[in-house]
């Protein structure tokens, strides 16, 4: 019996014979825009992990992909103790090679303690280069404290 026939339990005559009743396929090719496929969609799943401290000024190297892949940043934390101190405006951010794409924070001289867990929707942020490192970067040292950044994601 083909995927297009349809038995049924009891027959139009009253007996328990089935009865076949042939239902045309949908002839696509006809009209395209009005028959909808059904759409898989298969999101990456993280497979690697990277945690770092960082209380220096400039870039300290949070995740060096394998050779030859990228990284795919798909959520990241940080905490920051509240013993943490610096110059009033350090910028953190995270950066792919040398562009800065994500600001972490913007601290002031002290701060109290902060932590944050951000998931990246959809299907995370790819690295721009075959190669690139992804750092984290501190625009002044901090004078005491780190902070603690962890990222997740996939090498592709």
């Amino acid at each position: 019996m083909s995927r297009f026939n349809i038995p049924f339990t009891k027959g139009e005559d009253g007996t328990n014979e089935p009865v076949t009743q042939f239902v045309t396929p949908l002839d696509i090719t006809t009209d395209p825009m009005t028959y909808t496929m059904p759409v898989r969609i298969i999101l990456p799943t993280p497979d690697t992990f990277k945690t770092v401290n960082a209380f220096n000024i400039g870039s300290t190297a949070l995740w060096t992909p394998a050779a030859g892949k990228r990284f795919r940043v798909m959520g990241y934390t940080f905490t920051l103790p509240s013993t943490a101190t610096s110059a009033a405006g350090t910028t953190i951010t995270l950066v792919d090679g040398a562009t800065p794409f994500i600001s972490l924070i913007n601290m002031g001289t002290t701060t109290g303690a902060l932590a944050a867990s951000v998931s990246i929707t959809g299907n995370g942020y790819l690295s721009t280069t075959v190669n690139n490192v992804l750092n984290i970067n501190c625009s002044a040292t901090l004078t005491a404290g780190a902070i603690v950044v962890s990222v997740w994601g996939t090498e592709e």
